[in-house]
């Protein structure tokens, strides 16, 4: 959304819209993408949530929002993200190879969503996505609701009554 309100850019309300509504008509996921990067002085939450973004997500146009992406991350996203029922995703937008930006910001790895699948197939994904299924991996770091870490917490960890005999 930011290169619709980029002057030397602009598109109007109409195309985003005729642009995101043909994606929910062929069946496609729209995403905010880059949220620190938009949104207008004197919204509600004027670092991330425009009356641009308001109108689309009011439409169901858009169903996720990008919570993490190269160094970027703010723990406000997961709030607007749960306020609004958006699914959060971890994304790597990198246009460079992804070594350099690594090395670049000396992270460990890339930025990634778990995705909790019932089946492993693109439908699989695309109902674990919209019925809000998914972890960030950002930094070494695990970024998403409390439903969803327990969640994942609850499948790879074992918790064990331990007793000590004197």
């Amino acid at each position: 959304l930011v290169q619709f309100q980029n002057p030397e850019k602009q598109k109007s309300m109409d195309q985003i819209e005729e642009l995101l509504t043909e994606v929910k008509k062929q069946g496609g996921i729209a995403q905010f993408n880059h949220p620190w990067e938009s949104g207008e002085p004197g919204s509600k939450n004027e670092k991330f949530w425009s009356p641009i973004h308001e109108s689309l997500y009011q439409k169901g146009l858009v169903q996720t929002i990008e919570v993490a992406s190269g160094k970027n991350m703010d723990p406000k996203l997961l709030e607007l993200a749960e306020q609004k029922g958006l699914t959060a995703m971890g994304n790597q937008d990198l246009h460079p190879t992804l070594d350099s930006k690594l090395r670049q910001y000396n992270y460990p790895h890339r930025n990634m969503t778990i995705l909790f699948v019932k089946e492993r197939s693109e439908a699989g994904v695309k109902q674990a996505i919209l019925e809000d299924r998914t972890v960030a991996v950002w930094n070494n770091t695990l970024v998403g609701k409390k439903k969803n870490l327990e969640l994942l917490m609850r499948s790879v960890l074992s918790v064990k009554a331990v007793t000590t005999i004197n």
